[in-house]
């Protein structure tokens, strides 16, 4: 990325692309295939921006000032919504001048509050909000949403609210492995047909160092199947219990005898 930034090829310092090996290759190019990666840099918009945004949402309601879709977490303001906002911001006309920069402010706020949930999508640590992985549930120290989203969540939940950043330059893990002439990968999850269409590349499985030699159970006396290994272990711990369980019961029993 910061190759590609640069205003002089002299300055580029990556070599040419020719092969990799990527561990873990359905989790990188099929799981994470749309995770970016991004440069980015400070903005210069005013961070009150995002407070006055985050109170005033909390007065809007679902279905009546606005319609969520939960599926593409995106928010559409209804004619009575536009209305209930214009109002608390004193203005005549949301969308015209320089009004309409403020339209990302609320499209931020609106989602930080109703589509992004606290403990489910991130978690408040040490007063920073802290995204948590869709797919593996860890915590990403030092990620950010964009465009306004992490700031307009700051403002949601009464933290510190930092200054945003703007993407300069941003590739998906799948793009930038995809530049390399020659990729190759390992995982010990994807030996079917399906996987292989989905990675776009040929699969083939790689025989164990030791070949594998299964022992039988059957009996040399007949077809009768044996216990086997931890089995055996187990069952021979059961009759020796079993055994002394019966030595205790008849040692009473001459006991009383005895007694009587």
């Amino acid at each position: 990325l910061r190759d590609n930034m640069v205003m002089d090829a002299r300055e580029k310092v990556q070599r040419p692309l020719a092969y990799a090996i990527v561990d873990e290759v359905d989790n990188i190019l099929i799981d994470e295939a749309r995770t970016p990666l991004i440069i980015s840099g400070q903005a210069e918009e005013s961070l009150d921006t995002y407070r006055v945004f985050a109170n005033l949402v909390r007065g809007l309601q679902p279905e009546t000032h606005f319609t969520p879709d939960p599926k593409s977490r995106t928010i559409a303001l209804t004619e009575e919504g536009i209305a209930k906002v214009e109002d608390s911001l004193g203005i005549d006309n949301l969308f015209e001048g320089e009004n309409a920069r403020l339209t990302r402010f609320l499209d931020s706020a609106l989602k930080a509050n109703f589509m992004y949930q606290r403990d489910r999508d991130y978690v408040v640590r040490g007063g920073k909000v802290v995204i948590v992985d869709e797919f593996t549930g860890r915590m990403m120290d030092g990620r950010r949403y964009s465009e306004g989203l992490h700031q307009a969540i700051e403002a949601k939940e009464g933290v510190s609210v930092e200054r945003e950043t703007v993407t300069l330059a941003t590739i998906t893990y799948q793009n930038y492995f995809r530049m390399y002439s020659k990729l190759a990968g390992m995982t010990g999850t994807a030996a079917t047909e399906s996987a292989g269409r989905a990675l776009g590349r040929a699969l083939g499985a790689v025989p164990g160092r030791r070949r594998r030699r299964r022992r039988s159970c059957t009996r040399s006396t007949g077809s009768m199947l044996s216990w086997c290994r931890h089995i055996a272990t187990w069952s021979g711990t059961i009759r020796t219990i079993w055994s002394s369980v019966r030595n205790r019961r008849s040692l009473r029993r001459r006991s009383m005898r005895s007694t009587t």
